[in-house]
């Protein structure tokens, strides 16, 4: 995450199955000139955050190999020192798993589709821009 004074560019890895669904939300945080990184499953994205934690992690809540709530929970145990922001989206206005996924350490939940108004107003939200 940016701060005052720094240069650092805010680093940002997009986690989903889905090809072209990693590829629009890579075109729609574009704009803000992050660091984008993507990771097919969870366990990839597990494995490139062991190089360096990324500053957010924008992810589906349908993984195909783990679901969010045991990646979330993972990412919190693990980086507790350097725990990133995790924005969790999902296809399924179901409040008790959006509930769960909040007390699991999801910063902010999304629901698909989002447009680029929503993610910019989710990521104002929580602090990243």
């Amino acid at each position: 995450m940016q701060t005052e004074g720094s240069c650092d560019m805010t680093q940002c890895l997009i986690v989903d199955a889905c090809e072209a669904e990693r590829s629009r939300i890579q075109a729609m945080l574009a704009a803000y000139k992050f660091d984008l990184d993507v990771a097919g499953h969870a366990r990839e994205a597990l494995e490139k955050c062991r190089g360096a934690v990324p500053d957010m992690i924008l992810m589906s809540e349908r993984l195909d190999d783990m679901n969010a709530l045991d990646f979330i929970k993972r990412v919190r145990r693990t980086w507790r020192h350097r725990a990133p922001v995790v924005l969790v989206y999902s296809d399924e206005a179901n409040p008790s798993r959006i509930g769960r996924a909040i007390w699991e350490g999801a910063s902010e939940c999304l629901m698909q589709p989002f447009d680029a108004d929503v993610l910019d107003d989710k990521l104002r939200q929580v602090g990243i821009i």
